[in-house]
């Protein structure tokens, strides 16, 4: 007698319908899945148009504003400063149609601030408000048009900081000058963090500096021992120092021309000054000890030359560039000599010659860093 599979029966249905029960089931379920996919991608569909659209819209507003920023600025271009079109009164616009959305400005003076002027931008966009703020430094400068606006500060604000009057711009004025009071008290911080970042090349330390998790990286050394990343050049405040040789004395702190000092002391394994009457014999520091030491000097050489690019004006950089590539060539000679030299008394002289080298390498790294002080607190006066 043949037996069922009582896979296929299902209550209340005859046997006969037994196999089309499942296979209604089966629809069912790929219907409520059909269902469920169509849903899940017209839900992401809805949230990437969304995403898009206000992408475009804060695009727009900014480029309304942006424009309307030009067109500002290229207006006090055309008059003298002293014959600015909002002096002694700030200056409205409302709702002024751009670009397919609105704009309204309010433009004045600065409060209390010298050759400088504030500008309000409100844009109105598809239903919503968005305000645009600039503080701007003019250079009242009849000899020098090309670099006559430079922008001081800009953020983005609620649009109900938008003045109605000159008490709520007075309001809102004070608070940009707070944020500029607080930039100023931190840039010398941030000026030493940046010169110290810039001597180094290892993360971990980076890290610390920046105040941030040291992380634990593969093979890394315990603490205090020796690592292979441990940047050659000195760390801290001021220009990078130079490094004391291997062997023999401190690199001495005369100029060309001048006599140097005694040369190393006797055995040359000992980083510490020779005794006061005491000469040291030639040839002491190896090949190996003569690389470290030239490498620590090209890292000082190429950290000087990197200040001055970013830290000098254009005017003042030739004059420190011509010596820092003056003593790069001195010194990568008298590299050559010392390692090719054929008698002990040659790597002696050649070697000294590095460490009058390395100190006027130190002594331009001084320079710079006198002059950028200079240079930072000159700007300083006019609240730069």
């Amino acid at each position: 007698m043949r037996r069922s599979n009582p896979l296929f029966l299902l209550p209340g249905l005859p046997r006969r319908h037994s196999r089309a029960g499942i296979i209604y089931v089966l629809i069912i379920f790929a219907l409520i899945g059909v269902v469920f996919f169509v849903s899940t991608i017209s839900s992401l569909n809805r949230n990437y148009r969304r995403q898009v659209s206000f992408t475009d819209q804060k695009q727009l507003s900014f480029l309304i504003a942006y424009s309307v920023l030009s067109k500002t600025l290229a207006r006090i271009h055309m008059e003298p400063w002293s014959k600015r079109f909002f002096k002694g009164q700030p200056c409205r616009e409302t709702n002024v149609p751009l670009y397919g959305g609105e704009f309204s400005t309010y433009l004045e003076d600065s409060p209390g601030k010298v050759l400088q002027f504030d500008l309000y931008v409100v844009v109105s966009l598809g239903g919503k408000n968005e305000l645009f703020f600039w503080r701007i430094v003019t250079n009242d400068d009849f000899f020098d048009i090309s670099n006559r606006f430079q922008i001081k500060f800009f953020t983005m604000a609620e649009p109900s900081e938008f003045p109605r009057d000159a008490a709520t711009a007075g309001r809102f004025a004070s608070y940009i000058d707070g944020l500029l009071a607080t930039r100023k008290t931190n840039q010398p911080a941030s000026d030493l963090m940046a010169g110290r970042l810039q001597t180094l090349d290892d993360t971990r330390e980076i890290a610390k500096i920046l105040g941030a998790r040291v992380p634990e990286l593969p093979g890394s050394t315990a603490p205090g021992e020796f690592s292979p990343n441990t940047p050659l050049t000195g760390q801290g405040e001021g220009p990078p120092s130079i490094p004391t040789p291997p062997v023999g004395t401190p690199p001495p702190t005369t100029v060309a021309g001048s006599t140097p000092p005694s040369s190393d002391p006797p055995g040359g394994t000992t980083t510490s000054p020779p005794p006061a009457g005491t000469s040291s014999p030639p040839g002491t520091m190896t090949d190996d000890e003569v690389n470290t030491y030239l490498d620590q000097i090209r890292g000082i050489i190429a950290a000087t030359k990197k200040k001055v690019a970013q830290d000098l004006p254009a005017v003042a950089r030739p004059e420190f560039i011509n010596q820092v590539d003056q003593v790069t060539a001195e010194l990568e000679s008298y590299a050559q000599t010392a390692l090719n030299a054929p008698t002990p008394e040659a790597r002696a002289k050649a070697v000294q010659a590095i460490k009058n080298a390395a100190a006027r390498a130190q002594k331009v790294a001084d320079q710079v860093e006198a002059a950028v002080a200079a240079l930072t607190g000159g700007l300083g006066q006019f609240g730069f």
